[in-house]
């Protein structure tokens, strides 16, 4: 796998991207009740974010297409990076289901691009392996990201979890970006 570069330096970015999921699903969670909303209408609106983000995987070979495999990662990081920072402003109940629905497709798209990566630049002799080990690596500070953002929440709120999440995941666009071994994926 470290003989791999790409899909190295991305099992990097992924373990701080998976972190800042993490802490913007959580907080999701508990905004939702926060403003009321019951057990119910919390799993209508994650449930209408799944169906979404269902469609944001099918769209994903389209956008591959138009955008490379590199451009698609920094389109979807990007994209989700908004939604984060969106999640720390808005309450209604549809603003929030809206927020958690786009932030479903986009990360659809850019999972999509990570699984195909992975896919097609590992031997098949090899696959499991690396499949197995990039997968423990890829929730590797998912625990430590979902302690923080209790912490965080408890003591500043959920605004700046929000915002952590999408500091976290801008940086990581900027990353992207500024790696020509990331950048270049076809």
């Amino acid at each position: 796998m470290r003989a791999n570069r790409p899909l190295w330096l991305l099992t990097l970015v992924v373990i701080v991207t998976n972190s800042a999921e993490g802490m913007f699903n959580i907080t999701m969670l508990q905004k939702a009740q926060a403003v009321g909303l019951s057990g119910a209408q919390i799993g209508l609106m994650f449930s209408v974010a799944g169906g979404v983000g269902v469609t944001g995987a099918l769209f994903a070979p389209r956008v591959r297409e138009r955008f490379t495999m590199g451009g698609s990662c920094v389109l979807g990081l990007g994209f989700m990076t908004v939604c984060y920072a969106a999640a720390s402003l808005v309450s209604h109940p549809v603003a929030l289901t809206a927020v958690l629905a786009f932030e479903a497709f986009f990360t659809m798209i850019y999972n999509v691009m990570i699984w195909t990566l992975r896919q097609e630049t590992t031997p098949m002799a090899v696959m499991g392996r690396v499949t197995g080990m990039t997968g423990s690596l890829f929730k590797l500070a998912m625990p430590f990201a979902v302690v923080a953002a209790g912490l965080l929440s408890e003591r500043l709120g959920t605004g700046a979890v929000f915002l952590t999440s999408a500091v976290l995941m801008g940086a990581m666009v900027v990353t992207f970006w500024l790696t020509p071994a990331l950048q270049r994926l076809k």
